[in-house]
């Protein structure tokens, strides 16, 4: 485990966690190229959720930020705490949109404390209830599923083609600019850095998920490491995780 350069903007306060990404060898041999200006920063599905919340929401909405994400971490599940009926009636409505979710996309049992981040996460931040969102039509759309298997390098006339192994599924999750981790290939680059399904990914070197094509850019220019923010259910601020990928050689009989 490695603690990422701290000249790196939007960066969050972090608790290591012992043994994570342990097997993984230390190098230098890393080479983030890409930059966050170039990369597209907005998505359909983006400006769809953008809209929705908006309907609901009285609090004009703020631009995400990594940095406020990571500050509001520890008070998200803990709302309400002083005010015991409201808990009960609020968890009643988080436990129909969980089911919703579950149904809708056929997560594990490791996804469901999403619904009460969210829940929160709205509560604080906007002043709304997270299941009158999940009411209004089209918003479950704007969940955009990311399959991070295997990521395919750019072809290059004359080289063989090749591709990046990482294994996972996810879904990119508009209302925290994150990515929500579902499942976890056994034996794969990202179950030996300790990734484990109902992680939620908030950054890739230093950059937040604002649409589904970072995390390709990161992978196709890192020269093989990734360093990842990862929030998990019930730590109290973001883990840092390296992750080593494994190159993958394509060729054609």
């Amino acid at each position: 485990m490695r603690n990422l350069p701290v000249e790196w903007p939007d960066r969050l306060p972090r608790k290591p966690i012992p043994n994570v990404g342990s097997v993984l060898p230390e190098s230098n041999a890393r080479s983030p190229s890409s930059k966050l200006g170039d990369l597209p920063r907005s998505t359909n599905s983006n400006r769809s959720f953008e809209n929705i919340l908006g309907s609901i929401s009285t609090v004009k909405p703020k631009p995400n930020n990594i940095k406020d994400f990571g500050k509001d971490l520890s008070k998200l599940t803990s709302l309400n705490e002083d005010t015991p009926e409201l808990r009960v009636k609020q968890q009643e409505r988080v436990l129909g949109a969980r089911k919703t979710m579950m149904h809708r996309f056929g997560m594990g049992a490791g996804c469901h404390w999403w619904a009460d981040l969210l829940c929160g996460w709205h509560m604080h931040r906007h002043g709304c209830n997270w299941t009158d969102l999940c009411a209004v039509p089209g918003y479950w759309s704007c969940w955009t599923r990311c399959h991070y298997r295997v990521v395919w390098c750019p072809t290059v006339h004359g080289h063989v083609r090749s591709a990046w192994y990482f294994g996972i599924e996810s879904f990119l999750i508009p209302d925290v600019h994150a990515l929500g981790v579902h499942e976890v290939s056994p034996y794969s680059p990202a179950a030996m850095a300790g990734l484990k399904p109902g992680d939620m990914i908030l950054s890739v070197n230093g950059y937040a998920f604002d649409n589904d094509s970072i995390l390709p850019e990161m992978i196709q220019t890192s020269g093989g490491f990734l360093d990842l923010e990862v929030y998990r259910e019930g730590m109290e601020s973001p883990m840092t995780v390296q992750v080593r990928l494994r190159r993958l050689r394509i060729t054609s009989h």
